[in-house]
């Protein structure tokens, strides 16, 4: 029987609501589970002291480490070097992939998909900041860490002037009171700049597209689903915790693009999976145990597709008919890797 350990950061595994859910399928599927957090990982003794679902509840115990770790939640620094030290000797499945611009720049110099990325930079003076500004006229700055999207705002440059837009209000035009927001913002926190491409319904919201693809079980990469995410007036953020919404990709595109949305389909499907593709042979140290993506992309006025964002979607976060296959794939994947 494959033993499978479950990482997440909660401390009391009773707060991740689909634990259950994971157990029951484990059973069904003839796999041992249990459930643990970076903090309680003996590195030396190859020891966790993780949780066991027992007599209708989650019970503290001691065991070995598993055949495959499935990790299901973003970590710190400090615990990421702990599953790096980890994933020597284990399998960890959907390992964390850091922030979006290690990854931008590798690929960067890849031909291949070069041209369709957008341009990310560092911050590292109010300077050069306001150099990639006259530049590009409309950039998003967006903090390193990816759950962190309240920080998000856009800067605009019109004839001269600046102005600073953060969820649809104005919050700064004066240049100068503009640096020095720049200059506070990059000594508090890391920050990066992208150009902001319009792209927008026809109603006259932001939006953008992500695509959850996942391997199947003859190892090829499939498109699961496209959603769009769509922000509501005013703002840029097309995250549902800040306001924003989704809706039914078919009708979506049917509405933006009429009689050209099947074509506009295909092609988004096949540059998606051609992508991946790319991604596993070009890092396979990162990517050899992922077997899910979500890819965040934007269409231009000529309908190129620009590439902002690569992430690994880490487990679930409520309990839906919907979501049971979704957790037994993990399973099948599970197995599949510590058997390899």
């Amino acid at each position: 029987m494959v033993r499978i350990g479950l990482l997440h950061h909660y401390q009391n595994p009773n707060e991740y609501n689909p634990l259950y859910a994971y157990w029951l399928i484990a059973k069904a599927e003839s796999a041992d589970i249990f459930y643990f957090t970076p903090s309680q990982v003996d590195i030396k003794k190859r020891i966790v002291r993780g949780f066991v679902y027992e007599f209708g509840e989650w019970r503290q115990r001691d065991t070995t480490f598993p055949d495959v770790i499935y990790n299901l939640s973003s970590h710190s620094k400090k615990e990421m070097s702990l599953l790096r030290e980890l994933k020597r000797t284990i399998p960890i499945l959907n390992f964390p992939l850091g922030n979006w611009l290690d990854l931008y720049e590798t690929l960067q110099h890849e031909v291949q998909f070069s041209q369709n990325l957008i341009p990310s930079y560092t911050i590292n003076t109010s300077g050069h900041f306001f150099r990639i500004l006259n530049e590009y006229e409309r950039i998003i700055v967006k903090p390193y860490e990816r759950n962190n999207s309240a920080n998000i705002f856009l800067v605009e440059r019109k004839e001269g002037t600046c102005f600073v837009w953060k969820d649809g209000q104005l919050i700064e035009r004066d240049p100068e009171q503009l640096r020095t927001l720049i200059r506070h913002k990059i000594t508090e926190e890391h920050f990066f700049i992208q150009p902001y491409l319009l792209c927008k319904t026809t109603e006259g919201n932001s939006y953008n597209l992500q695509l959850q693809l996942h391997k199947n079980l003859f190892n090829e990469w499939t498109v699961n689903s496209i959603s769009p995410k769509i922000a509501p007036k005013g703002s840029i953020i097309t995250n549902m915790s800040s306001g924003g919404s989704t809706q039914e990709i078919d009708s979506f595109l049917k509405q933006q693009f009429g009689e050209n949305r099947t074509k506009i389909k295909q092609n988004i499907e096949h540059f998606a999976l051609q992508f991946a593709s790319h991604l596993v042979q070009i890092k396979k140290e990162i990517f050899q145990y992922t077997h899910e993506l979500n890819l965040d992309i934007v269409l231009d006025d000529l309908l190129k597709i620009w590439v902002f964002d690569v992430k690994c979607p880490l487990g679930i976060t409520s309990i839906k008919y919907s979501e049971l296959n979704h957790i037994r794939n993990h399973f099948y994947y599970a197995t599949y890797y510590a058997n390899i």
